[in-house]
């Protein structure tokens, strides 16, 4: 029987590398891999070569992906990426990160065949560990880890070492994604289930807990004080500051304070619907959501419904994976700024426990009509959705048109596959340059003109295309279309 849930696992898989398209932020989280590529040091334009460099204490600096994303995902994915083509590489490294995920799951849970059926069909897992901008597969086997170590942490022979890998495990997650610190309130209750409140506040568990939790905020401590510096270049010539770290995540945000709020509550009651894991890859008013009022919300709204209606019925201990549940929303609400599903699937961790763990739920069936109209849905948007414009070239299809045999810049003018391109760079330089940002397209043009390499540029739309070609005709003198894309939204143009 346990080889049909493996089953499950591996057509869920396949159908959701099939059937959505990739885009760039996938593979936002390694891009620390390009430095090791022989020309991304002449990237001096957006998101290129020392874009962000962290500083740490003994002259230490490490080049970032992102602002608050660490290198540790290149890391892991290295022994894929050189020895697979980079989709491919993404597809082995998540498939096994989440194979991990759930044989930890299946460990922590005593789940019933039931419990096992809604693991296995919660698509809201496969797509934030396999599809989503993440990074969240080292979060999630942390926060599920946590529960096996804080039961350790009793053990006379082994609780240091619990005490030790917790501190490791936490600060690494932290290191991996800021995010995580969100996580450490719900991360200490979840633990803490199971455990009587005699064992809890014995001084020894309370001596090797407050350690663990000591190195990790003094981790976090050292990372927040510590200098980063920041390359962009955008709209200006140079934009080149360092400053304190924590200076950066203390800016005021967009939305005013109730605004921020309604904001995150909406997306935490939204991500019930298993549709909203695929925002960023397909078109919202395509979807079925699109025409009904309050669109995303109801699969919400049910489901806080039946866990209100299952609540009476719960035992001790599932109530106590509900307060972790709860927990985390709130820790989301009042430090906001959560937008997306690589966010909220935590949530889905807790709620497991709620329902699964060691019982069978008296609103099963109503769960389990929950589940099956979920996937229904989704699986039609799926279907019936398209992707958005500047998604619809398959990436192997751009490929074919912008590894040439002979050295060439490939510019993206706008948001696509630009992360993902310049991880599977040859001999060209792959570079992200809006060219209306005529600053950044004159020293192009002239990084261009140095090397005596062509452009071959590639426009997300159809709009930004014809914006860009009628803005370069009257700059350049030689501009080729390149008409391979026939109807396509994603033309390119070469630049001689």
């Amino acid at each position: 029987m346990k080889y049909s849930y493996w089953l499950v696992f591996g057509i869920v898989s396949a159908i959701l590398y099939a059937y959505l398209p990739f885009h760039q932020d996938e593979f936002l989280h390694f891009h620390s891999l390009a430095y090791q590529l022989p020309n991304f040091q002449l990237n001096a334009f957006k998101e290129g070569f020392g874009a962000y460099e962290k500083f740490f204490p003994l002259g230490l600096s490490v080049y970032f992906p992102f602002l608050y994303t660490g290198n540790l995902q290149g890391i892991l994915l290295w022994p894929f990426y050189v020895s697979l083509p980079i989709i491919e590489a993404k597809m082995a490294y998540s498939l096994l990160s989440l194979a991990l995920l759930y044989v930890l799951i299946l460990r922590t849970f005593s789940l019933s065949s039931a419990g096992k059926w809604f693991l296995f069909l919660l698509l809201p897992i496969y797509l934030a560990v396999l599809r989503d901008a993440g990074p969240v597969n080292v979060a999630l086997v942390v926060f599920v880890l946590s529960y096996h170590l804080t039961h350790k942490l009793a053990h006379p022979k082994f609780g240091w070492l619990a005490a030790f890998c917790l501190s490791f495990l936490w600060s690494l997650a932290f290191y991996d994604k800021l995010f995580f610190v969100y996580l450490m309130p719900s991360v200490l209750v979840f633990s803490l289930n199971r455990l009587s409140f005699e064992a809890i506040l014995k001084r020894d568990f309370l001596i090797k807990m407050g350690l663990a939790l000591a190195g990790f905020s003094m981790f976090v401590l050292v990372y927040l004080l510590a200098d980063i510096r920041v390359r962009q270049f955008q709209s200006v010539e140079l934009g080149n500051f360092q400053l304190p770290f924590i200076k950066v995540l203390a800016s005021s945000g967009d939305y005013t304070f109730w605004e921020e709020r309604r904001i995150v509550l909406n997306t935490i009651v939204n991500q019930f619907d298993f549709s909203f894991y695929v925002l960023r890859h397909l078109n919202y008013y395509d979807f079925i959501q699109a025409n009904i009022w309050n669109g995303l919300s109801w699969f919400g709204i049910v489901f806080v419904g039946l866990i209100v209606m299952e609540f009476k019925h719960a035992d001790a201990k599932a109530r106590w994976y509900l307060a972790a549940f709860v927990v985390m929303a709130l820790t989301f609400l009042v430090l906001g700024k959560i937008r997306f599903g690589h966010h909220t699937v935590f949530l889905f961790i807790p709620l497991l426990g709620f329902w699964f763990d060691g019982r069978r739920p008296v609103y099963l069936k109503s769960l389990m009509v929950w589940l099956s109209l979920n996937m229904l849905v989704f699986g039609i948007n799926l279907v019936h959705s398209q992707a958005h414009e500047s998604l619809r070239t398959d990436y192997r299809e751009l490929v074919k048109k912008t590894k040439v045999d002979k050295p060439a810049i490939v510019n993206f003018d706008s948001w696509n596959y630009y992360y993902l391109r310049n991880l599977d760079a040859d001999h060209s330089l792959v570079t992200w340059v809006d060219l209306q940002d005529s600053v950044q397209t004159n020293r192009l043009f002239a990084l261009s003109k140095r090397l005596n390499l062509p452009i071959i540029n590639v426009s997300g739309s159809a709009t930004v295309w014809k914006q860009n070609w009628s803005l370069i005709q009257h700059r350049v003198d030689s501009v080729t279309v390149d008409r391979t894309f026939p109807s396509n939204p994603i033309i390119s143009f070469r630049i001689k």
